[in-house]
């Protein structure tokens, strides 16, 4: 028997390059994950019978339901072509280029209010910046 999804989960999401996307207006990437149907998602993964993994392979994913599948285990005989569309669609994206991002906190204020980020402007968290003198005491700098 197929779990209830929320409508939010079972119908396809805006898609850019064939890659889900959130439809509705930004909100704080933490709003966003609390607000997963984790159950339902996990159910779906539990409950996948063998045909459905490759009827998502075929049309394409187009929602979370649809991401579940293919993390559920009658996915396992499909991971070589799972890979190979990974491969495809990362070196579309970026590349083969591996960039390196290591930043230095020396704060969580931020002006700017992106979806994916814990820092973002409108997240209610306690926003703190280390003085010059926490950031010697900590180490924190340029080590050449």
């Amino acid at each position: 028997m197929d779990p209830v999804l929320p409508e939010a989960v079972s119908r396809p999401a805006c898609l850019i390059a064939g890659v889900p996307r959130l439809a509705s207006p930004p909100m704080s990437f933490v709003k966003a994950f609390n607000n997963l149907p984790f159950e339902a998602l996990l159910s779906r993964a539990a409950t996948t019978d063998g045909a459905a993994p490759r009827a998502v392979l075929d049309r394409g994913v187009s929602s979370l339901a649809d991401f579940a599948t293919l993390l559920s285990p009658a996915a396992s005989g499909h991971l070589e072509e799972l890979c190979r569309r990974s491969q495809t669609l990362t070196r579309q994206r970026f590349g083969r280029t591996i960039r390196l991002f290591a930043p230095l906190y020396l704060s969580n204020e931020c002006i700017n209010n992106c979806a994916y980020c814990g820092f973002s402007r409108d997240n209610p968290i306690l926003r703190v910046t280390l003085s010059v003198e926490e950031v010697e005491r900590k180490g924190i700098g340029p080590h050449y």
